[in-house]
């Protein structure tokens, strides 16, 4: 699209969501509303888009159990469920004509794009009165924050790390004297620990996913490893170096993974799920993936739990990161004062909150109810959302109780990643993946692809979305 077309469609846009603001009545920070606007009394309805879906029988239990709470507690505040699974191209046309949920969930990714776009509320003052304000995690808060206001609060949050198929270790010898992998700690390292996992098992030693911005994302942790800057401004201006020397580097590294030491699956065009398939089937021995998608090889492929382990991204040249990302918690602008403070009202009685009150803790056990329920490993946690020492150490005593994997195959994740997270580019992130998984997939199906010229278009074509902020 070029650039003066999606300038032309983003003002559109921004311009249907103000026009609809008016046009309800409803339009939350548009009307001036905020905490002192609230009417504790009067009725309200909120639609709960965190609703559990249909097929999520423990989890709609737990749902009926937090809507007769909230009947008891809270009898002017009516829920009306209305499970979302957020995509920008089902939400946009809801907040453009006033009807999105009043509250839902979208990956950290996405809150830059909304804030921008004006379809989401400030919550600055409600965060404040519900002592949400200073006691989340300010690096997850920052992807929600523009000019001091915050749009958004943290429900989990992960980074990217490296997924080990234990049984495939064990069988290339690669587990010390108390039966623990002996992973890689660098990229060098990674290609020889892929090449030996290889050439001793015959399967694949590194599954990388390269479709649906898999390919592009996974691209940018490693990009970084290498020293490259993917956004930055100079001159007032928003400018990319997806062409840049180092990113040129990381991609003939992923040149030389698929074509010189022939370390990755046969077919390299793989999306998340057939790489979640290819590890629990035994196909592949390490994969890059959310530090949380340790359940869904046992959950969608069956792959026995006591099989993985989860271990930090390599250091790569320039250093070593990991990228942040996670779930985050937000409020449509179509929300009045009263639908907001019943939103955060609600956020407590499902557990959300920094103080350790039973009612928390009883919806923080009920939550790990259910994934006992579903079969899933127990133990790994996603990364800290709350400042509040006795909060966490009230959650772990829960955690420790249903815990069954051997933390161990975990460790070396948690003792490390706090020290490495970076989060996610601040601007258009979707679209810079989607520029670089274009480079990604052309360097796996050409040996003599050119990695400068590939990466060269991808910036070209990234840049047309920077510009907008120009």
């Amino acid at each position: 699209m070029k650039k003066s077309v999606l300038k032309r469609v983003l003002c559109l846009t921004v311009a249907l969501s103000m026009l609809t603001g008016v046009l309800s009545g409803c339009g939350g920070s548009d009307s001036g509303e905020g905490v002192d606007a609230v009417d504790e009394s009067a009725p309200v309805t909120i639609k709960v888009g965190i609703w559990s879906a249909a097929g999520d029988a423990a989890g709609l239990e737990n749902w009926e159990r937090y809507e007769k709470i909230m009947k008891e507690k809270y009898p002017n505040i009516t829920l009306q469920p209305e499970a979302y699974s957020y995509s920008a191209d089902t939400f946009i046309p809801m907040a453009v004509s006033g009807t999105a949920p009043n509250i839902f969930s979208c990956p950290f990714t996405e809150p830059g794009d909304l804030i921008a776009n004006g379809y989401v509320a400030d919550i600055t003052e409600f965060a404040k009165k519900y002592n949400l304000y200073d006691t989340v995690s300010p690096t997850m808060t920052e992807v929600a924050t523009v000019g001091g206001k915050l749009y958004g609060l943290p429900r989990d949050g992960y980074a990217l790390s490296l997924m080990l198929n234990m049984s495939l270790f064990r069988k290339a010898g690669l587990v010390d004297g108390s039966g623990m992998p002996i992973y890689p700690k660098t990229f060098d390292e990674l290609g020889t620990t892929a090449k030996t996992i290889k050439d001793k098992t015959g399967k694949a030693g590194l599954i990388l996913t390269t479709l649906n911005k898999q390919g592009g994302w996974q691209f940018t942790n490693m990009a970084w490893a290498f020293g490259a800057t993917m956004q930055y401004k100079e001159g007032g201006l928003w400018k990319n170096g997806l062409a840049s020397d180092p990113s040129v580097q990381a991609l003939n590294y992923l040149k030389k993974l698929r074509w010189d030491l022939g370390v990755l699956p046969d077919n390299p065009l793989i999306d998340l799920n057939t790489g979640y398939q290819l590890f629990a089937t035994g196909e592949g021995a390490m994969m890059f993936c959310g530090s949380d998608a340790f359940n869904n090889p046992v959950r969608s492929y069956g792959m026995n739990k006591d099989d993985i382990a989860v271990v930090p991204i390599p250091e790569g040249p320039a250093g070593q990161y990991s990228l942040l990302g996670g779930v985050m918690y937000m409020f449509s602008k179509n929300s009045t004062a009263n639908q907001l403070d019943a939103c955060f009202k609600l956020l407590q009685v499902i557990g959300y909150s920094p103080e350790p009150t039973e009612e928390v803790l009883t919806a923080i056990e009920d939550e790990i109810k259910v994934r006992e329920a579903n079969g899933y490993a127990i133990g790994p946690r996603s990364l800290n959302v709350w400042t509040s020492k006795e909060r966490l150490d009230a959650e772990q005593a829960i955690y420790d109780k249903y815990t069954n994997v051997d933390m161990n195959l975990y460790q070396p994740f948690y003792d490390k990643v706090y020290d490495i997270l970076k989060a996610e580019e601040p601007n258009y992130c979707q679209n810079m993946y989607t520029a670089l998984d274009v480079a990604v997939q052309k360097v796996m199906n050409d040996r003599n692809a050119d990695s400068k010229a590939l990466l060269q278009t991808a910036a070209g074509d990234f840049q047309n979305y920077l510009d907008q902020l120009n």
